[in-house]
């Protein structure tokens, strides 16, 4: 028995998943039995497919995402005391056999949170789309510039929580934002993160490009303007730098031209002054922006020590 002594639940997002769920729970079922589905709003048979074949059955009326999926997962774990929350997908992409890999470093007191990587296997990067590997590298590159914990493979959904995880993360992000989220929140609260290796079975997933690619540019967005807002310098960084590229150009044709012809040419020369000074007042703005949003926090953790004190 996989954990002896420890109250262990698997939950199960799904959303019109009838095809593959039934498997994915008995699968399930069979390293660790307490299994919860959390059927977000499916039109098709899902809620009763994943009941039948065992699981407890958590409906939503309607489809209010992932991210609100998981949180409805978390807040059943914490109310019916589960000490390790693992989480896969209902569509069969992930082996339920490989739990024991994810539970390992939570149980040994290793880890606050295990994710499943599949970054650091080269049978796991072997097996991504390529299309999917490049929107991954982006939007890890765009999770830990937003502050989260420093891991390959951001995007995964095949992970394992311990205590203080379920007792502290709160999941505010409805969609598929959710992975990046819980990674800036566990930084934020210095929770300790590990990789496990993992491998995944995309097959039929394949066939839908145009959705995948959907929810990768909807995380991008959500990614952007939370690096906004809580990260101003970073973003006006990322923001400078086609203007600087730009700036780098122009200065080559410039230098170039001078060379050959012994004058500036006058057009180059005000492109690169004028993305020289645009470029600088970008960053200026950012270097501002980040001052005040750090001096509103620090008002803000006062304010809240002194509502502690009294």
């Amino acid at each position: 028995m996989v954990g002896r002594g420890f109250n262990i639940a698997v939950a199960i997002p799904a959303r019109n998943e009838e095809r593959t769920i039934a498997s994915v729970v008995a699968l399930t079922r069979r390293i660790i039995p307490n299994v919860i589905v959390i059927n977000d709003g499916s039109t098709d048979r899902t809620g009763f497919v994943a009941r039948a074949a065992g699981a407890h059955v958590v409906n939503h009326r309607t489809n209010r995402g992932k991210g609100a999926a998981i949180e409805t997962a978390f807040s059943w774990a914490r109310a019916t005391g589960v000490d390790v929350l693992v989480l896969l997908d209902g569509d069969g992409q992930h082996d339920p056999r490989e739990i024991p890999k994810l539970l390992d470093p939570v149980l040994k007191g290793e880890a606050d949170i295990a994710v499943g990587s599949r970054w650091i296997s080269e049978e796991g990067l072997r097996e991504m789309p390529s299309h999917r590997r490049l929107g991954n590298t982006v939007l890890t590159f765009m999770t830990r510039m937003a502050g989260g914990a420093p891991v390959k493979d951001t995007q995964s959904g095949f992970r394992a929580f311990g205590r203080k995880a379920i007792r502290e993360l709160r999941i505010n992000a409805l969609g598929f934002e959710v992975e990046s989220t819980i990674l800036i929140q566990a930084r934020q609260r210095n929770m300790r993160v590990v990789e496990v290796p993992i491998r995944c079975r995309y097959g039929n997933l394949e066939a839908n490009t145009e959705r995948s690619s959907s929810h990768g540019f909807r995380v991008l967005n959500y990614l952007l303007r939370l690096l906004r807002t809580e990260k101003p310098l970073k973003y006006f960084l990322l923001l400078s730098i086609p203007f600087l590229s730009g700036t780098g150009y122009f200065a080559y044709r410039l230098f170039e031209f001078y060379k050959e012809n012994g004058y500036l040419y006058v057009g180059y020369a005000f492109l690169t002054i004028a993305g020289i000074t645009l470029s600088a007042f970008i960053i200026y703005a950012g270097l501002i922006l980040q001052a005040i949003n750090r001096r509103s926090y620090e008002i803000i953790r006062k304010i809240e020590n002194l509502s502690e004190v009294r």
